[in-house]
């Protein structure tokens, strides 16, 4: 009975983004019926997705080292072509809701590295099994190559001090309050800095750890290259208190 109070707890803030979405949906499909066929169309072609609506779902892992594990982060980032440039965040791990150490526990000890880019199935169908939720690819990132990336797009403004990848990773990144704060500040950095190298460098980095599951879903290389170069990139989080 205490686990399914946990997974409860769990499903509401998931609950809330679908729902989200699902409006979202609904004031795109409004907006679109007068304007006819060929802007969906040409919609879908900037997009690089199919004419159909699609949403994608994908996760960003960050962990200490490939090859001794040590699970750091988990966000679910969600997408929808109907509004391409808004990209939702939820955090998965570390859970701070109610069971925290429970639950945080048992996703932890199910990482079990595998020296390479992938995630292993023993810790997809724990994560799984824990939110019910599905995803349809992810991008697995060591703490060192997530400090790297943010130096490759020059680093991140942060109350008005441009810090280092290194800095922000050591000075935010213990819970999910603080890496929103860092990836806030790197979406702050792709729009300011949108079309210039530093998105591109930043861009090839990042989908070059993109692994696919489900191809059909939308989500590609080219897809999040896409959403990272767009100058009105909006980076939410429907499930934390952000500033």
């Amino acid at each position: 009975m205490k686990f399914l109070r946990l997974m409860f707890v769990l499903f509401i803030p998931l609950l809330f983004l679908f729902l989200g979405f699902r409006a979202g949906l609904l004031t795109s499909s409004s907006a679109e019926s007068g304007s006819g066929g060929n802007q969906e169309l040409q919609d879908s072609a900037l997009t690089g997705r199919n004419a159909k609506k699609q949403q994608f779902n994908l996760l960003l892992v960050s962990v200490e080292s490939r090859q001794s594990g040590g699970l750091k982060s988990v966000w679910l980032v969600s997408n929808h072509d109907a509004n391409p440039e808004l990209v939702n965040f939820v955090p998965l791990y570390p859970y701070q809701g109610s069971g925290a150490n429970q639950l945080n526990d048992m996703l932890a000890s199910s990482y079990n590295p595998t020296g390479s880019a992938e995630l292993s199935p023993e810790f997809m169908q724990t994560l799984q099994s824990m939110y019910l939720v599905s995803w349809d690819g992810y991008i697995l990132l060591e703490q060192g190559e997530l400090s790297q990336a943010i130096h490759l797009l020059g680093g991140a403004q942060i109350g008005g001090e441009l810090l280092t990848g290194d800095q922000l990773v050591s000075r935010f990144y213990a819970d999910a309050n603080g890496q929103s704060v860092i990836i806030q500040g790197v979406c702050s950095q792709l729009v300011n800095a949108a079309n210039s190298s530093d998105v591109t460098d930043f861009a090839d980095f990042l989908t070059s750890h993109l692994s696919v599951l489900n191809p059909d879903s939308g989500l590609s290389d080219g897809v999040v290259r896409s959403i990272i170069s767009s100058p009105k990139l909006n980076c939410a989080f429907p499930t934390l208190s952000v500033n």
